[in-house]
């Protein structure tokens, strides 16, 4: 059952857009999708940030893993091929070899794990979770921007991702009462 919000959503979608619940993307009963983060655009834009992603778009790649994840963290990789093309590359030697680049980029940043399938390099993928990675990296002063790292911060604590801690109480400070002066 829809909640609340989505309902209104709903609602509004029909007042504005007549008949447009059939034409939009998605149609409440297509299969096929897969379970995102928010923030997944912010952290992709993080993801392609040159003072640590280096020479190589990693986004497309870390996109189509994700996509690939049915919520339990783990991306079978039956062909390398259909996994290049599923990010954009092609499946010749060229397409496959620039897909690997970005893997153990990715790797090698903390965001993925890769173990072998038979006799398959890549076989299998498991996705670590983003946040204590970009963490570091912008304690490292390799996410410079300090208004992505806020909105991610923004949009994580918004989805009730991150808990927010509670303020300890504030301590009173009893100031001394001013007394008149004397003589006036």
């Amino acid at each position: 059952m829809k909640n609340r919000k989505a309902k209104e959503r709903a609602s509004m979608l029909e007042h504005l857009f007549p008949g447009a619940r059939a034409l939009v993307w998605p149609r409440a009963e297509e299969g096929g999708w897969f379970k995102g983060p928010r923030a997944l655009p912010l952290l992709l834009a993080m993801l392609n940030t040159k003072a640590w992603r280096g020479s190589v778009d990693v986004a497309s790649v870390y996109l189509a893993l994700f996509a690939e994840n049915w919520e339990e963290g783990l991306v079978e990789i039956r062909s390398e091929a259909d996994s290049a093309m599923m990010a954009g590359f092609r499946a010749d030697a060229r397409g496959l070899r620039m897909w690997r680049e970005r893997i153990r980029q990715l790797e090698k940043l903390e965001l993925i794990r890769v173990a072998p399938r038979g006799s398959q390099a890549i076989g299998f993928v498991a996705i670590m979770h983003p946040y204590d990675l970009l963490a570091r990296l912008r304690d490292a002063g390799k996410l410079p921007d300090d208004g992505m790292w806020n909105l991610y911060q923004a949009k994580l604590r918004e989805a009730g991702s991150v808990p927010v801690p509670e303020e300890e109480p504030k301590k009173v400070v009893r100031l001394p009462l001013r007394s008149a002066k004397k003589g006036a």
